[in-house]
């Protein structure tokens, strides 16, 4: 036990950095008795009968607190599921919520068409440079004069808002597209570990969103794209970025619930 020990503990008042699929397997356990030792800590969470695993890392911030990474995200939520009693105390669990948000999209893309938000070339050169200084968005052209922005999902969305700022205050609506007067899909890259929770958790709400918004969604099993299309049967542009809009939202609460 002393050698595994050394080589999954860690302790101090410095955040340990976990990427994406980590943070999903991690729970934050407090309420420890001060007198409790690491090993027990240890021992406790493996044990089956509490919802335990395979424990990939434990780390300890301060006396009371610890960070438990299992080496599966179903071992987490197994764990969240049972209550916890050590050495006659009560436990407290909960989700990992890093102090910063999770970039959950790896890379995302949008396309404007700025012909069809009647803006002037010089307007719309200037708002890309603005998106390229201020909120460091990529860009470059694209086919049938779309302009193809890209960058994290954060950046993206301030994007949106400020294209959303200047057509508003010029009076005229507009809103990302493919072209033509509808959308015809938006992409997004993201991590299989990430997807294949979501698809586990909101089986329900997927299908509710395809349905309520006139959208499909498509993702092969461990791919790394999402894919959004209009349905057939629906070509409004606004019900479809509402529909994009909600998928998003739930990919976003998923680290909140």
């Amino acid at each position: 036990m002393a050698s595994l020990l050394d080589r999954i503990l860690s302790y101090g008042p410095d955040t340990k950095v976990l990427t994406a699929d980590q943070a999903g397997s991690s729970v934050v356990v407090s309420n420890i008795p001060p007198t409790t030792t690491a090993e027990n800590i240890v021992i406790h969470f493996q044990r089956q009968k509490n919802g335990g695993g395979e424990i990939d890392h434990v780390h300890i911030p301060k006396k009371g607190t610890a960070v438990i990474t299992f080496e599966s995200s179903e071992v987490a939520e197994k764990v969240l599921k049972h209550s916890h009693k050590l050495e006659g105390s009560e436990l407290k669990l909960q989700r990992f919520i890093p102090k910063q948000p999770l970039e959950v999209f790896q890379q995302v893309e949008a396309r404007v068409n700025f012909s069809k938000l009647h803006l002037t070339p010089q307007e719309s050169q200037d708002i890309l440079d603005t998106l390229k200084e201020n909120k460091e968005v990529a860009h470059r052209k694209g086919s049938k004069n779309l302009t193809i922005l890209s960058g994290t999902f954060s950046q993206i969305d301030a994007a949106h808002k400020l294209l959303q700022f200047h057509i508003t205050g010029k009076g005229r609506k507009g809103n990302f597209h493919n072209g033509g007067s509808s959308a015809r899909k938006q992409s997004f890259e993201v991590q299989a570990q990430f997807m294949n929770l979501l698809t586990r958790l909101h089986e329900t709400n997927l299908h509710n969103i395809e349905h309520d918004f006139g959208v499909k969604i498509v993702w092969g099993e461990n791919a790394s794209q999402v894919r959004i299309f209009p349905k057939k049967t629906s070509d409004e542009q606004n019900r479809f970025q509402k529909g994009c809009d909600a998928f998003i939202d739930l990919t976003r609460n998923l680290f909140r619930t």
